[in-house]
């Protein structure tokens, strides 16, 4: 049997490279241990401007050129994008004409996967997040074109069902994963003087740090030797600049309230490094995540993990994570409950690590193998 061809789409506003979001990262994983299991991937980006990732046969796109759609479904191919005169548009008109795959899989635009799907290939919709009300219809039309939709977790699966009204039948869940031969906890592990604590991933008032500062400072304040470190780039969406930084000032006071180091973006190579020499993970999302790749780096790298349990967060920790409320009281009673006793501490590391060994990517390309082979009818 010939090799299956998949053509691996990534969104208009995020590259193929090292340099990108989680969505690139998880779309290089996945064109890997794609490639290790016989297949061939075309990888469709726009232009990085920087090297890309090395995995699959990378085509860099952007402009739409001036080559005639393929005459099966242009015309409808061709009314939807007439509708847009933006620079998404140029890039899903370049994708559909140049794609070539057996099967297209399409990350995080609902438009691209209703455009590819109208053009009678099969495809699937890979969510990562959970796609804003103006989505639906695309989202709608995609699925009653016999499209897969595809979520990193339950919730961002059922939340679309849900919201969006697709039949439950034309979804199914594939979790985000990491290589475990990168995040890996240190060879010899015992508690230090202090607790080391780490958040880690973009920095936004949706993602924790303020509350993991305040609750570090109060923890320190009732006597507790607790050491935080606050890793990743300031990244905000749909604030005002002003907002964004009376934001970062608000920040910058409580870290030095707790006495913490803002570390600024880590190069990714530096990452499980960062992790690795941490004693305790904070995950505390103001909002629903939809997986959370930081709180699996954390337990894959051995860390105990405090964490908020909302939306997809909620699957990745399971019972191995210790539990809370958003609250500063909260989460500074639970690193106070970790420094105080090693062997709970120690505990909740060996639980998290555990954990973590379910989510790889071997599971989830052969869950992608059998989303598409389902597609295809093989």
């Amino acid at each position: 049997m010939r090799a299956l061809r998949v053509s691996m789409v990534l969104p208009a506003d995020e590259p193929y490279a090292s340099a990108s979001g989680a969505v690139s990262a998880v779309a290089h994983a996945l064109t890997r241990h794609l490639l290790d299991r016989g297949a061939q991937v075309e990888v469709l980006s726009p232009r990085a401007g920087v090297p890309t990732h090395p995995a699959g046969e990378v085509r860099e796109l952007w402009s739409a050129g001036n080559r005639p759609l393929a005459r099966r479904a242009a015309a409808r191919v061709r009314r939807a994008l007439a509708r847009e005169n933006d620079a998404w548009a140029a890039y899903r008109r370049e994708v559909v004409r140049r794609s070539t795959g057996d099967a297209v899989i399409v990350h995080n635009d609902a438009r691209l996967a209703r455009l590819v799907a109208a053009s009678g290939r099969p495809t699937v919709l890979w969510l990562h997040n959970l796609l804003a009300a103006q989505s639906g219809e695309d989202v709608r039309v995609f699925a009653a074109h016999g499209g897969t939709i595809v979520g990193v977790s339950e919730h961002v699966r059922a939340w679309t069902v849900r919201e969006h009204r697709v039949p439950e039948g034309r979804t199914t869940v594939v979790h985000n994963a990491l290589d475990h031969d990168v995040f890996r906890p240190p060879d010899r592990w015992q508690p230090g003087p202090s607790l080391r604590v780490v958040i880690h991933g973009r920095i936004d008032p949706n993602k924790g740090q303020v509350l993991a500062a305040e609750a570090v400072a109060l923890a320190r304040s009732r006597g507790a030797a607790v050491e935080l470190s606050v890793a990743g780039a300031v990244k905000t969406f749909g604030m005002s600049p002003p907002d964004v930084e009376a934001y970062v000032a608000r920040l910058d006071d409580a870290l030095r309230a707790a006495g913490a180091r803002r570390l600024g973006p880590v190069p990714a190579a530096q990452v499980p490094a960062l992790l690795a020499g941490s004693d305790v993970g904070l995950a505390l999302p103001t909002v629903p995540e939809p997986f959370s790749l930081a709180a699996l780096e954390c337990m894959a790298s051995g860390c105990a993990v405090v964490a908020v349990p909302l939306g997809g967060l909620a699957e990745v920790v399971g019972d191995a994570a210790l539990l809370c409320e958003p609250t500063t009281t909260d989460v500074a009673d639970a690193l106070c409950s970790l420094a105080s006793d090693p062997d709970a501490l120690a505990r909740r590391r060996a639980a998290a690590l555990a954990r973590a060994g379910r989510f790889t990517w071997d599971d989830s390309a052969e869950r992608t193998l059998a989303v598409l082979h389902d597609l295809l009818g093989r």
